[in-house]
């Protein structure tokens, strides 16, 4: 019965790029949120792709600091997936975040933003978005 009611699965292993995000200030306990933006860029596009990450980490930095984010890329079967983790509370989601377009406008001038976003947009095959949230209730994290 529980075979009938998965539709597929897709599997791949993916490696840290801290060069490709911005780090988190050490906590103690896991964030209560997770989005997850699977990525994946059109064939021998992965360079184009990285060089404006490097702007948006160069923006973010700028005029949104406290923005922070990790990212990941497919290896063996995956070359060209990169997966964005943002981890989030409840009370950040009323926070104001500048979105990426606008981040790149304001570091860089309106032109110049809008070429660096559009330059994104071209190389970028598809995109999904996935939300899961942590539930420390419902958990068993490890005692130190």
């Amino acid at each position: 019965m529980a075979k009938e009611s998965i539709a597929g699965v897709e599997s791949y292993v993916v490696m840290s790029r801290a060069d490709l995000g911005i780090a988190a200030p050490e906590r103690e306990t896991p964030h209560e949120m997770t989005f997850v933006y699977s990525i994946v860029v059109k064939p021998g596009k992965n360079a184009e792709w990285e060089a404006t990450m490097e702007k948006v980490i160069e923006a973010s930095n700028k005029v949104n600091p406290n923005v922070f984010w990790n990212t990941c890329q497919g290896t063996i079967a995956a070359p060209d997936l990169y997966m964005i983790r943002v981890n989030l509370d409840w009370k950040d989601m009323n926070a104001l975040v500048m979105p990426v377009p606008a981040r790149l406008k304001v570091a860089f001038g309106d032109k110049k933003g809008e070429r660096i976003w559009q330059d994104n947009i071209d190389v970028v095959e598809s995109m999904e978005t996935n939300v899961s949230r942590f539930r420390l209730d419902l958990s068993h994290p490890p005692q130190s």
